[in-house]
């Protein structure tokens, strides 16, 4: 997996782009303040068609690895704020309001997967962003999207997106996880990469496994 940093438009901050194949997930904070998800593909990809794309995650890049695994664990765990946020902190009484609210039901389906549906218009019509454990070596991303038009705007014959609102989020304050990774991301290094011994280990199984 390739990463590429680049600077954003705001010019205080980097977005991010993982390339494997013919796939390039696009992480990036836009000038609207929002936060969006977004997968890219050399395939032209119909606008009105119940369609998935997914990207894996694995330990191949134990860093960034682990940062999907922090962002998966703290949405699962309805770890919203944390002892580094503003104001007085109670992890208990966080997790339980958290865990018992509807954005939680909403958002997480019985299976620990985590269902984003894009913050841009109505949830019907909106492509959505999925996040599965799918192993303890791998996280999937699945950009999903459904054969309803858009009452406003349209969808790309490029990619799939998912938009996560800083403000009016469908999901309230799940955003803040999201932020909170992305804050996370802007110290991930293209320049040089210490292996990890995770990746030694993960290379050394999928060579077993394919030989």
């Amino acid at each position: 997996m390739k990463i590429q940093k680049i600077k954003n438009e705001n010019g205080n901050s980097f977005d991010f782009e993982f390339i494997q194949d013919d796939k390039c997930l696009s992480i990036f904070f836009a000038g609207n303040f929002d936060l969006y998800f977004s997968l890219r593909s050399d395939q032209f990809l119909p606008i009105h068609k119940n369609i998935t794309l997914s990207f894996d995650i694995t330990k191949e890049n134990y860093e960034v690895f682990m940062l999907f695994d922090d962002l998966y664990k703290e949405i699962i765990n309805g770890k919203i704020f944390t002892e580094d946020s503003e104001g007085d902190f109670d992890e208990e009484y966080n997790k339980k309001h958290f865990l018992n609210s509807y954005e939680y039901r909403s958002l997480v389906d019985e299976d620990k997967n985590i269902n984003w549906i894009s913050d841009d218009g109505a949830a019907e019509e909106e492509d959505i962003l999925k996040i599965s454990l799918v192993d303890e070596d791998t996280y999937r991303l699945s950009f999903i999207r459904n054969d309803k038009p858009l009452t406003f705007g349209f969808k790309s014959n490029r990619s799939i997106t998912a938009r996560i609102r800083t403000s009016g989020s469908r999901y309230n304050y799940f955003y803040v996880v999201f932020m909170r990774f992305f804050q996370k991301l802007q110290d991930i290094s293209t320049d040089e990469h210490q292996i990890h011994f995770e990746e030694v280990v993960y290379t050394k199984k999928y060579k077993k496994d394919y030989e």
